[in-house]
C-alpha cells in the first residue's frame, strides 16, 4: 500500500539554529550537505553562491541546495545575525529532485512575522513532545509556502518583463541597442536582468543579440540574388561589414562568404550518441538533422544551450529511442553520417540506405573532426580548429596552474546504483582534465574509460581531492549520508568539488571550448 507521507510529504525539516558572525568577519568556502534555508535579522553582508554574489540585508531569505558552495562577508557596520534551516526535499516515489528550489534570495514580505516563526521554530526545536513535533512541521511548511509564493510570483513577473525586452530584440535588431538599457525596460537591477534572462533563453542579452543577427545574416548569405556583405551588415544593426566579418567568424568559426559557399554544397545529417554536430557547425557546415537528448539537457530541442542557438532549423532526432531511417529522410539530406550505437544499431534499412556513410567511433575528439573534415574536404580547417582549440586550452591552463598542482584528482560520477571513477585516458573529459588543464590524476587509478565500484572500493582508493561529475543530484545528497563516505579524506578535508557540470561536453571543438573556459570559471573561485 502507498505510504501517504511518502507521496505528500517533499520536505523533512533537519535542523534550526541562530548564528551570529562578528563584523568584519569572514565564512570561508564550506559546503552544504543538505538543503538550507538562510534569513537575515540583523546586519548585512555579501553571500557568495558558489562564487556568484548576493547581497545579505535584513528581509532577505537565501534558498541554498545541498552541495552549494557558500563564503560569507560580514559588512564592518555590525554583527550579522540570521536563523539557518537546514532540511532535506525529496520525491521518494520517483526519487528526482523536483521539490529543490535553485540557489537565490528572495524578499520575504512581513520580516517580524518570518523572526516570530523562526523563533518559535527554535523554542519548539528543543522539545521532545510530540505536540511540538507537529507543531515544528506546521510551522516550518508555513514558512515554506510563504518562500514558494515569493518564489512563483518573481518567476511569473520575472519571466514577463524578460518576454517583453526579448519581443523587443526580434523586433529592433536591425537598429543600433544599447544592452545597458534593457534592465531599466524590465525594470529589474542588471545582475538580476541577466540572470533572468539567461535563464529564459539559455543567453546572455548581448549573446542573444548576436545569435539573432547572425541567424537572420545566415538566411541572407543562403539566398540567390545574395546582397553585399555591407548591406547584409546594415539590415542586422551593423554599420560597419569588417566588425559584422569579424563577429560572424569569431561566432561561427568561419568567413560570411565561406559559410555561404559551403552552405550550398551538401545538405547533411547526423544520427550518432555524440553530438557530431558540434564538429559539423566548426567546419562551417549546418546539418539537418543531428541527435538531441531531450530528458538531459533542458532545452526546447534537446541540444546543449551551448549549441542551441547554432542549430535553429535543424531538426532534433531524439537520440534516446530508435531513429528510423525515414524520420531522418524527411529532411532531405544529400549524406547521412550514421554510427552505431546503443538502440540505434546499422540495422537493414541503414544498410540498404544510398545516401549514407557509416562512421566509425575514435578515441579522441580531434580523430572525430579530422575523419569527418576528410569526409567534408576541410581538411585545412579542421587543423585550424584544432590548433585553436589547443590555444584555449593553454589560456585555461595557464589561470588555473597554482590550483591544479595542489594534490591528486580523482574523478568520479554518481548516479543511482552506479558508481564511476573515470580513467586517466581514453575518455574526452579525462584527457581534457588531467593532460589539458594540467591537473594531476590519482596514482592509483590507472584504467581508462571508467570503471564502475563501489563506495567500499573508493573507500580503498582514499582519494585526496574528488571531482563530482555529471552526477545525480538526489543520489549525491544520500551519499553524503553514508558513514563511509565521511571516512573519505577527500570529504573530511573539505576537497569534494561537485560543480554544475550538466553542459560539460568535450567531445567536439565548440563543446570543448565551453567546457574549458566553464571549468576555469569554477575551480578559480577555490585558488
Amino acid at each position: 500500500m502507498m505510504n501517504a507521507g511518502e507521496e505528500f510529504t517533499p520536505y523533512a525539516l533537519n535542523r534550526i539554529r541562530r548564528l551570529r558572525l562578528k563584523k568584519g568577519a569572514t565564512l570561508r568556502s564550506l559546503e552544504l550537505n543538505s538543503e538550507a534555508l538562510c534569513y537575515i535579522t540583523s546586519g548585512e553582508g555579501q553571500l557568495l553562491i558558489n562564487g556568484t554574489a548576493h547581497r545579505m540585508q535584513v528581509g532577505n531569505c537565501c534558498l541554498l541546495q545541498s552541495g552549494t558552495r557558500i563564503t560569507v562577508h560580514v559588512g564592518t557596520k555590525q554583527a550579522l545575525v540570521c536563523y539557518i534551516v537546514q532540511y532535506d526535499s525529496r520525491n521518494t516515489m520517483t526519487g528526482s529532485n523536483r521539490y529543490s528550489f535553485e540557489n537565490q534570495v528572495v524578499p520575504v514580505p512581513n520580516p517580524t512575522t518570518w523572526e516570530t516563526l523562526l523563533e518559535q521554530l527554535l523554542q519548539l526545536n528543543r522539545s521532545p513532545l510530540l505536540s511540538s513535533v507537529l507543531r515544528r512541521h506546521a510551522l516550518f511548511y508555513e514558512l515554506l509556502h510563504t518562500v514558494v509564493l515569493q518564489v512563483e510570483q518573481q518567476a511569473r513577473r520575472g519571466d514577463d518583463t524578460i518576454s517583453k525586452t526579448v519581443d523587443y530584440l526580434n523586433s529592433h535588431y536591425m537598429n543600433p541597442i544599447e544592452i545597458g538599457a534593457l534592465p531599466r525596460l524590465a525594470g529589474l537591477t542588471p545582475s538580476a536582468y541577466c540572470r533572468s534572462f539567461k535563464k529564459l533563453t539559455g543567453l546572455s542579452p548581448s549573446g542573444y543579440l548576436t545569435r539573432l543577427r547572425l541567424s537572420k545574416a545566415k538566411e541572407l548569405l543562403l539566398t540567390s540574388d545574395r546582397p553585399t556583405l555591407k548591406e547584409i551588415a546594415s539590415s542586422i544593426g551593423y554599420s560597419d561589414e569588417l566588425y559584422f566579418s569579424r563577429v560572424f567568424k569569431k561566432t561561427e568559426g568561419i568567413s560570411p562568404t565561406g559559410y555561404a559557399s559551403r552552405k550550398h554544397h551538401t545538405r547533411v545529417a547526423v544520427v550518432s550518441h555524440l553530438f557530431l554536430q558540434d564538429h559539423l557547425l566548426s567546419l562551417g557546415i549546418q546539418p539537418v538533422a543531428a541527435p538531441a537528448y531531450p530528458s538531459v539537457y533542458n532545452t526546447p530541442s534537446g541540444f546543449p544551450e551551448y549549441l542551441q542557438h547554432r542549430l535553429e532549423g535543424t531538426v532534433p532526432l531524439n537520440a534516446e529511442r530508435y531513429i528510423p531511417l525515414e524520420d531522418v529522410q524527411h529532411a532531405s539530406p544529400d549524406l547521412i553520417i550514421k554510427m552505431d550505437f546503443r538502440g540505434n544499431p546499422n540495422d537493414d534499412s541503414w544498410q540498404a540506405a544510398g545516401n549514407t556513410v557509416h562512421f566509425d567511433g575514435c578515441n579522441d575528439w580531434d580523430d572525430y573532426l579530422r575523419e569527418l573534415s576528410r569526409l567534408l574536404e576541410t581538411e585545412s580547417l579542421a587543423e585550424r580548429i584544432i590548433r585553436r582549440v589547443a590555444l584555449t586550452e593553454t589560456a585555461q591552463r595557464d589561470k588555473l596552474r597554482h590550483f591544479s598542482k595542489g594534490g591528486a584528482w580523482t574523478i568520479v560520477r554518481i548516479l543511482p546504483g552506479d558508481l564511476r571513477i573515470y580513467g586517466v585516458s581514453g575518455h574526452a573529459f579525462s584527457d581534457m582534465f588531467y593532460r589539458g588543464l594540467g591537473f594531476q590524476p590519482n596514482a592509483q587509478v590507472g584504467h581508462s574509460f571508467y570503471k564502475q565500484i563501489n563506495l567500499e572500493e573508493l573507500l580503498q582508493l582514499n582519494p585526496e581531492r574528488m571531482l563530482l561529475l555529471w552526477s545525480d543530484h538526489a543520489e549525491v545528497g544520500r551519499l553524503k549520508h553514508h558513514p563511509l563516505w565521511n571516512e573519505l579524506r577527500a570529504v573530511q578535508h573539505d576537497q569534494v568539488y561537485h560543480p554544475d557540470s550538466s553542459q560539460w561536453d568535450p567531445w567536439g571543438p565548440v563543446g570543448r571550448s565551453w567546457t574549458l573556459k566553464a571549468c576555469t570559471a569554477y575551480f578559480e573561485q577555490f585558488d
